[in-house]
């Protein structure tokens, strides 16, 4: 192969993720006008029982603000709010007459859009770590940028959709191991500042880098990557409560009781109800949004989609069921050793911890779904694969099939937003 064979196909290979991420920025950028002038900046429960209002306070608040959450949220202000308040007053110096508040939407919808673009976009490189071809690596990059919990996030200030960065890029480096240890180092600090309880993810994703090393050598590489995560975040920790004097330092006592008020032992006594809202959530209503209905919370306007009930999901039903057919296609591969690599033994892992941890805590199962639908889609994607693999002949009919899902999918998730916006006007 020539010099200029390999320049053409460098192009080839970057010309798609540079796609995928311009694409997605602005489609997220796009999607989060519409919910612009609901009450989303001004207060919390707005949906799914969000802390939007904290949220933006924590991207784009000044220092003084009570930035309590970095109890469950431990370096996320530290690690955002610098760039947010740069861009917010870059925005303002450059549109005369905008009022503060109005930079500040602005610089926390090209925060959340970028960070959205960024998840597809390493989730189709995972996919192609993983032996996908293009076509089918974008396909279902694309599925996961169109979600409803992925275009939802993307256009809302909350710390789940950074999570949902955080996570995937530990995923996609823990599928390379030829790029270097600091660049994972990277990934788990921002990835567990975002939300505590990822560093388990973390730790799932480490076993994915390290497989191929001895026992000896794979337990001496853990600790040494869990004990310079763990000083590193503690460092952050320190240095925020000194810059926000209002954070909280996520280890101290007072803050694991905080957090410990979160959880519902009583969800035991309704084992059946909750699994069916669990495996919803995380198969179902993550990809494509029931109706939501509205509630109220606190004496305000909240929209839901926790109950998923049939008559929530009867509108959708044409694209749930393409969609199970893609996940029956997936499913097939469950019978053939081949199918367990250590990126689908990660996936499962993720997703069983995710289903055990979620089982008691916290409300609105679709607040938390960020954390695992790259990972869904991921499962899905290397179980399709494996059987096309196997049954060649059916290429042709599951790209048609995907393609079709997907313009579904986008167009159903786009006007999920405007009725979400509508339920709390």
């Amino acid at each position: 192969m020539t010099a200029a064979d390999l320049g053409v196909r460098a192009k080839a290979l970057l010309s798609v993720p540079l796609a995928l991420f311009v694409g997605f920025f602005l489609f997220y950028f796009c999607a989060a006008q519409q919910l612009r002038n609901t009450p989303v900046y001004e207060r919390d429960d707005v949906f799914f029982r969000a802390d939007t209002e904290r949220a933006f306070k924590d991207l784009i608040g000044e220092r003084a603000f009570n930035h309590i959450h970095t109890s469950g949220h431990p370096n996320f202000v530290i690690l955002h709010s610098p760039e947010g308040l740069a861009l917010r007053d870059f925005i303002k110096s450059r549109t005369k007459g905008m009022r503060k508040l109005e930079a500040a939407k602005s610089a926390s919808i090209i925060m959340t859009s970028l960070a959205g673009a960024g998840t597809v976009t390493l989730l189709y490189g995972l996919l192609i770590s993983c032996g996908l071809p293009r076509l089918r690596a974008s396909l279902f990059a694309c599925v996961l940028g169109c979600s409803a919990v992925q275009i939802f996030y993307s256009s809302t200030p909350e710390t789940y959709g950074f999570s949902a960065l955080g996570l995937t890029a530990v995923a996609f480096l823990a599928s390379r191991r030829d790029i270097r240890d600091p660049w994972w180092q990277v990934s788990a600090v921002y990835a567990w500042s975002a939300l505590t309880t990822n560093i388990a993810v973390v730790g799932i994703w480490s076993l994915v880098r390290y497989w191929q090393s001895s026992w000896k050598v794979m337990a001496l590489k853990l600790i040494k990557v869990m004990t310079i995560t763990v000083l590193i975040m503690v460092a952050l920790s320190v240095v925020q409560k000194m810059v926000y004097t209002k954070s909280v330092i996520f280890f101290m006592p007072h803050a694991v009781e905080r957090e410990s008020g979160w959880f519902y032992w009583e969800r035991f006594l309704q084992p059946v109800e909750t699994s069916r809202i669990l495996l919803q959530h995380q198969w179902l209503s993550n990809i494509i949004a029931p109706e939501p209905v509205m509630k109220i919370m606190f004496g305000e306007k909240m929209a839901s989609i926790e109950d998923g009930t049939w008559a929530m999901v009867a509108p959708s039903a044409p694209l749930l069921a393409l969609w199970v057919v893609v996940l029956g296609a997936a499913a097939t591969s469950l019978r053939y050793r081949t199918f367990y690599q250590p990126v689908v033994l990660a996936g499962m892992g993720a997703m069983a911890f995710n289903f055990a941890f979620f089982f008691v805590f916290g409300h609105d199962r679709m607040l938390y779904a960020a954390l695992w639908t790259s990972t869904t889609v991921c499962l899905v994607a290397l179980g399709v694969e494996e059987l096309l693999r196997r049954c060649p002949k059916l290429v042709p009919s599951m790209t048609a099939t995907l393609v079709v899902f997907l313009v579904g999918e986008a167009w159903h998730n786009w006007h999920f937003l405007g009725k979400i916006a509508e339920l709390v006007k």
